[in-house]
């Protein structure tokens, strides 16, 4: 009986023992979320209004990235920097709610009997002065002239697309633009591409050397000797594409192959005569390169249209507009009119 009694008096002890150190901890316990909770609501009361100007501005931003985005059906790419330019001649935007209002009311497949305000074509633009000019005050150039003035005979808005060029042939592959300009025809590409006849121009394809350099190319055979600087994906003559025995090099912008026959990394450099005179005339590289005698006569650019495309019903009418502005020098002189402003390059 006296040990049932001390051990109740045991239990007793011990229960006290755990009731007052877990009214302490309790008491700690609670102090400590009064102390947290006081150190919230004095963090929200600074941090709140800091928190609502953030938010703001993202949603005012989203909101004027949503009204200035580039038109394109599925993706827009900023330009690629490989050349730059300096002439405006006209640049037109559309956002894609825009374009999905279009593709709804079936524009795409009007067939154009008289000239109409509502074809809206988006075409894949790559840097290239002074055929296709992509700067900060938007896109210009010979082609972005040329496509105005079809886009006034025949009712249709041009919307463009900045993308380095071995891209925009991709984005024109998968149907991602309509159109893509200044565009040389082989039978790889005719397996994706409606090519718009008549051609609007051809350049001839030249080397460029650095000044003082002992090379000396007067036939095509004395390529072989040399290491040759070009863009990736551009297509020049056929019998230069194809021959596999030419020691080249490829980059994906014009630019690094300046750069690299300053440096003497590479030999010559391969273009299409008019756009390449006026991009070193852009870069500042005119008095530190020049032509070699060898040329070839390169190829017919055309305008083309993506076999994935809408508007691939459109590739007569826009012919014929092409074709009658040759027969009235219209393109010359548009073409004279961007070429004047360069600066000439000199051969050997």
């Amino acid at each position: 009986m006296e040990m049932d009694v001390l051990t109740l008096r045991m239990l007793s002890v011990k229960c006290n023992f755990y009731l007052a150190r877990y009214k302490k901890n309790g008491c700690m316990h609670n102090q400590r979320i009064k102390e947290l909770s006081q150190t919230f609501i004095l963090y929200l009361k600074f941090a709140m209004p800091i928190l609502l100007v953030l938010v703001c501005n993202i949603l005012s931003g989203l909101a004027l990235a949503k009204e200035y985005q580039p038109a394109t059906r599925l993706s827009g790419d900023y330009l690629n920097d490989s050349r730059d330019g300096a002439y405006l001649i006209n640049h037109n935007f559309a956002s894609n709610d825009e374009l999905k209002t279009l593709k709804k009311k079936d524009h795409y497949n009007q067939t154009i009997t008289q000239k109409q305000n509502n074809i809206h074509i988006l075409v894949a633009l790559a840097n290239w002065p002074p055929w296709k000019i992509i700067d900060q005050t938007g896109f210009s150039g010979i082609d972005v002239a040329i496509l105005k003035n079809i886009g006034m005979k025949l009712g249709i808005t041009f919307h463009y697309t900045a993308c380095p060029w071995k891209r925009c042939v991709e984005k024109l592959r998968k149907g991602e633009v309509d159109m893509i300009t200044s565009f040389s025809k082989t039978p790889e590409r005719q397996k994706f591409t409606e090519y718009i006849d008549p051609s609007y121009h051809q350049e001839k394809i030249v080397f460029y050397k650095k000044k003082g350099k002992k090379v000396s190319v007067k036939k095509y055979k004395n390529l072989y000797k040399y290491k040759i600087g070009k863009i990736h994906a551009s297509f020049y003559f056929e019998t230069f594409n194809s021959d596999i025995k030419l020691n080249t090099i490829s980059v994906a912008k014009g630019a690094q192959l300046l750069y690299m026959l300053d440096a003497e990394r590479i030999d010559l450099i391969v273009g299409h005569e008019i756009s390449h005179d006026c991009f070193l005339a852009l870069n500042g590289f005119s008095d530190k390169f020049e032509k070699v005698s060898y040329r070839a006569p390169g190829t017919h650019a055309y305008l083309a249209i993506s076999k994935k495309s809408k508007i691939v019903t459109m590739k007569k009418i826009i012919g014929d507009t092409i074709q009658q502005m040759l027969e009235s020098h219209e393109i010359k002189k548009i073409i004279h009119g961007f070429l004047n402003r360069t600066l000439p390059i000199g051969s050997n």
